[in-house]
C-alpha cells in the first residue's frame, strides 16, 4: 500500500511533492513544513544510560563481596585485653579558710512613753493601759481620785485598769471646775449622767468608788 507523501500548501491548499519548498500556484513556501523521520539519536542515548546504569549496579556489588571478604581476614581480637594505665591526677593545695566574726548589730535606747488607749466610752480595759480624754470632749465620768501628786494618780488609774475598768489621768488647769495643780483619775465616758450613775454601782464593786462629776475642756 502506498501512501501519499504530498504536503498540501498552507495558503492555498495545493498539493506539493516531496522535497518541494515552493508552491508553483501561489508561490508560497511549502518545503519547510516537511517532517523529517524521527532521528535515531534518542534511542541510542536511552541505550547508552542503562548499559551505565547496569554497569554500576554490578560494581557495587563487587565491591561489597570484596569489601566482607577483607573484613573476615581481619586481625583477631584479644579476649584478654589489658585494661589502660591511668595517671593519678595531682592533688590540689588547699588554703585554710578563714573565719569572719561580725559584730553585733548595735541598738538604739528607746525612751518610755506612758501607754494611752482609744478604748469607747464605759468600755473594758483589760491592761494596765489608761484611757485618753479628748481634750475637745464634754461629757460625764466618775472620778476616783482628785490629787496634786501625779505619780500617785497614774499608779492608782493603772490599778482600776487592771480590774478591766476604763482609767485616765487628767490635769486641772486644762479643765473647768478644777485646781491648776490638781491630776484627776476618772473611770469612764458617758454622754449622760444617769450612765455615769450605772457605772459607779459597778466600779464600786470592784473596789473603786468615785463620784460623777461632768468634764468639760477649757476653750
Amino acid at each position: 500500500m502506498v501512501t501519499d507523501r504530498r504536503i498540501p500548501c498552507p495558503r492555498c491548499g495545493e498539493l506539493a511533492e516531496p522535497g518541494q519548498e515552493i508552491c508553483l500556484r501561489c508561490g508560497a513556501l511549502v518545503g519547510r513544513h516537511y517532517r523529517r523521520p524521527p532521528s535515531w539519536r534518542i534511542p541510542a542515548a536511552l541505550a547508552a544510560l542503562g548499559v551505565l546504569l547496569v554497569g554500576a549496579g554490578v560494581g557495587f556489588g563487587v565491591a561489597e563481596l570484596t569489601h566482607h571478604k577483607s573484613a573476615k581476614k581481619s586481625a583477631p581480637v584479644s579476649l584478654n585485653p589489658t585494661a589502660p594505665r591511668t595517671t593519678a591526677a595531682p592533688s590540689t593545695l588547699t588554703t585554710p579558710s578563714t573565719t569572719t566574726t561580725t559584730a553585733p548589730p548595735k541598738t538604739t535606747p528607746t525612751t518610755n512613753t506612758a501607754p494611752t488607749t482609744t478604748t469607747p466610752s464605759g468600755g473594758a480595759n483589760g491592761s494596765a493601759a489608761l484611757t485618753v480624754w479628748p481634750s475637745t470632749t464634754r461629757g460625764w465620768t466618775v472620778v476616783l481620785l482628785i490629787t496634786r501628786d501625779r505619780a500617785k494618780a497614774m499608779s492608782r488609774a493603772r490599778d482600776a485598769a487592771r480590774k478591766s475598768i476604763s482609767a485616765g489621768v487628767i490635769h486641772g488647769s486644762d479643765y473647768s471646775g478644777f485646781n491648776r495643780a490638781d491630776w484627776i483619775v476618772f473611770m469612764g465616758q458617758y454622754p449622760r449622767r444617769d450612765a455615769a450613775v450605772r457605772a459607779q454601782k459597778g466600779y464600786a464593786a470592784k473596789g473603786f468608788s468615785g463620784k460623777p462629776r461632768f468634764i468639760k475642756p477649757k476653750m
